[in-house]
């Protein structure tokens, strides 16, 4: 889809939506938006490419961002989406359709009125054209077509075609980096088990878990095998993150009980 160069920002609809929302997650959340729009794409899927997107360097700005993600947007082999943004891209493309059939159609009238004898002509030369461009298409593709030769399909490359992006912001996020082609393996494994959300977000804790000592960081693949989001998710100390996500959603409870 292509980028917009501007969308409506309904603000009664944005307010009840965002009112537990500090500040700084407000001003993250703004800017994510913003990218999606402009680009007419879903975020990048690991977290310092958002970071860069939203020049967040402080860690309020890095925590502010990972809560509105959790928050607002589901992360999908492509990268992280916002529904209601989704829908306003394809609504703009719908549109950009319309037009596009309707200025095409207002061509073909015209060309109707055009006099027989020009149209006699000039579909003789479209036709030539056609028939000639097809014919080099057909030579070019069976030249192709000739060089190659049937290779058996990689049975793992397979598997990671919709999950590479994913496994690239999991690989990036874990603090330790090694036997990628293992992590791989077990984090395809780990899909089965677990969302990739729940499995990025267990990282980002392990990484970020202070108990946690370098010496004894386990490997990815070693940490996916024995499912350790869930691990991470019983027994460690909850980060600050975890700690201000609770704060904020029990104000925000009490505020719609008060």
């Amino acid at each position: 889809m292509i980028g917009l160069r501007w969308y409506a920002h309904e603000l009664e609809k944005y307010a009840k939506k965002t009112a537990h929302l500090t500040i700084l997650q407000h001003g993250a959340y703004r800017l994510l938006l913003d990218h999606i729009y402009r680009t007419g794409g879903p975020l990048p899927a690991d977290l310092p490419s958002i970071h860069r997107v939203c020049r967040a360097e402080s860690k309020a700005d890095k925590q502010a961002i990972s809560f509105v993600l959790a928050e607002f947007f589901k992360l999908h082999a492509d990268g992280w989406h916002n529904k209601t943004a989704d829908e306003e891209l394809q609504k703009a493309a719908a549109l950009t359709e319309k037009k596009s059939q309707a200025g095409q159609s207002g061509n073909r009238k015209r060309w109707a009125d055009r006099s027989q004898s020009d149209r006699t002509c000039d579909d003789d030369v479209i036709a030539n054209a056609s028939t000639l461009t097809t014919t080099n298409t057909i030579t070019e593709e069976s030249k192709e077509e000739s060089k190659k030769t049937p290779k058996p399909p990689h049975a793992s490359r397979s598997v990671l075609n919709g999950s590479s992006e994913l496994f690239r912001a999991f690989y990036e996020t874990f603090p330790l980096h090694k036997s990628r082609r293992a992590a791989e393996k077990a984090y395809i494994s780990a899909l089965k088990r677990a969302s990739p959300e729940q499995i990025l977000i267990g990282a980002q804790r392990y990484a970020a878990d202070p108990a946690r000592k370098p010496e004894f960081t386990k490997h990815p693949a070693s940490w996916l095998n024995a499912d350790g989001w869930l691990d991470e998710a019983a027994n460690a100390k909850p980060n600050a993150v975890d700690e201000l996500v609770e704060q904020w959603r029990k104000e925000a409870e009490n505020g719609q009980q008060s």
